[in-house]
C-alpha cells in the first residue's frame, strides 16, 4: 500500500530531528553491543547514509577515545558537529579551550556547532566566561551541558550559566527531565537534545538474562520483547515529545541505521505499559554493574 504525501512529509520530519551518536566511532561502547568499536570503512558509509537522510547533527566528545579523530578523516562541512568537554581530571589535565583545539584539529574544522560540558557542575565562572567569548568569536555557535541528573538543571541556572544547548537521557522507561527540559524551552528556548533512546542497548536484550540489579524493570522490559519495529517505536517515543529538537542514536554499521529508519518508517505509537517511576540507578549506565 502507498504511503500518503502526508505521512511522508511527518515521516521525513522525523528523521531531520535524529543526530548521529559517535561514541562506538572511537569506543567499544554500549550493553549489547557484540561488534565492538565501527571500522572507518563502516564509519564513512554511516556518514554518507546520513547526508542522503537529511540527518545533519553529530555527537560525539573528547571523552568518545579516537572518535574525533576518526570523524575528522571524513567531510563534515554538511554537519553540524557537537562535541563534550570533561573537567581537568577527567582530561588528565587538558583544560576547555585545549580541548577544543585537539578536537578541531581532530576533526579538521575550525568551528563547531555546539560545546557541552560532560561535568556541568564542575564549571566555573570563568570557563563559562570563556565558553562566552568563543561563542562570540564564531568558534562555537551554542554552549551548554550535557545533563545526568535533574538538580543540575537549578544549579547551573542558579549560577547564572543560561545553556543555548543541552543534553540529557530521555527514553520509554526514564522520563525524569520532562518537567526541567520543558521549563528550559519555554523559559530560555534552549535547544534540547536526549540521548539513551535504547538506554545502550538494555531495550533488545532478554530480560530474563540481566542480572538481579535489573529487578526493578524486568517486568517492563518483558513487556516490550514482542512489539514489532522495537527500535522505530523506541525512537518514535521520544520524537513525539514536542520540546525536544534532536534525538541522539548511534550504531555500528550502515544496516543498523536502515533498519531504524525502517523501523521509524513503520513505528506506531507506544502504549503506555505503567506510570512507575522506576530507580535511578537502574536508569543511569554510569551506575550499572559490570556485565
Amino acid at each position: 500500500m502507498l504511503k500518503s504525501k502526508n505521512f511522508m512529509a511527518i515521516f521525513d520530519n522525523q528523521v531531520k530531528k535524529i543526530a548521529l551518536g559517535t561514541v562506538q566511532f572511537g569506543l567499544d561502547y554500549g550493553i549489547s553491543n557484540n561488534l565492538g568499536k565501527t571500522s572507518e570503512t563502516k564509519v564513512g558509509e554511516i556518514l554518507e547514509h546520513c547526508m542522503v537522510n537529511q540527518i545533519d547533527t553529530l555527537d560525539t566528545a573528547f571523552g568518545y577515545g579516537e572518535s574525533e579523530k576518526v570523524l575528522g578523516k571524513f567531510n563534515l562541512s554538511d554537519f553540524k558537529v557537537i562535541s563534550k568537554f570533561l573537567d581537568l581530571v577527567g582530561s588528565k589535565g587538558l583544560d576547555l579551550e585545549g580541548q577544543l583545539e585537539q578536537g578541531l584539529n581532530n576533526l579538521n574544522l575550525k568551528a563547531i556547532y555546539g560545546y557541552l560540558a560532560h561535568r556541568p557542575l564542575q564549571v566555573t565562572n570563568r570557563e563559562w566566561d570563556i565558553l562566552q567569548d568563543l561563542k562570540n568569536k564564531g568558534t562555537i555557535q551554542k554552549i551548554g551541558f550535557s545533563l545526568n541528573q535533574t538538580e543540575e538543571v537549578d544549579l547551573v541556572l542558579k549560577k547564572g550559566f543560561i545553556p543555548d544547548l543541552v543534553q540529557a537521557p530521555f527514553n520509554y522507561l526514564d522520563n525524569r527531565f520532562t518537567d526541567k527540559l520543558s521549563y528550559l524551552k519555554d523559559k530560555w528556548n534552549t535547544e534540547i537534545h536526549t540521548r539513551s533512546v535504547f538506554l545502550q542497548g538494555l531495550f533488545f536484550m532478554n530480560p530474563n538474562e540481566l542480572p538481579v540489579f535489573f529487578e526493578p524493570i524486568k517486568k517492563a522490559l518483558g513487556e516490550l520483547e514482542n512489539i514489532e519495529s522495537k527500535a522505530g517505536v523506541l525512537i518514535k517515543y521520544v520524537l513525539d515529545h514536542p520540546f525536544i529538537d534532536k534525538v541522539v542514536i548511534g550504531v555500528n554499521n550502515l544496516e543498523q541505521l536502515a533498519q531504524n529508519l525502517a523501523e521509524l518508517s513503520n513505528a506506531k505509537d507506544l502504549k503506555i505499559f505503567s506510570k512507575e517511576i522506576f530507580p535511578e540507578e537502574c536508569l543511569m549506565p554510569s551506575k550499572w554493574p559490570k556485565l
